[in-house]
């Protein structure tokens, strides 16, 4: 599941932050990773990933997490 972060438009152009996790990918560690890209129209203009320190349940959770 994505979630859209933010969503702003200009006239043609469109500013989207879609963020995601992937839940206990590693399987030496179990711990999750996040990120997210920022959209202006169909180019990426930032992004980023990120190793989470805990370690999620679930991925309901890992998701809930990745977007605070």
């Amino acid at each position: 599941m994505v979630f859209i972060l933010n969503l702003l438009f200009w006239g043609n152009h469109t500013l989207l932050e879609p963020c995601d996790a992937d839940w206990a990918s590693d399987t030496d560690d179990k711990r999750f990773t996040s990120g997210a890209a920022i959209y202006f129209s169909p180019n990426v203009i930032s992004w980023w990933s990120h190793k989470q320190q805990v370690i999620a349940r679930s991925s309901t959770e890992a998701e809930y997490r990745s977007l605070a």
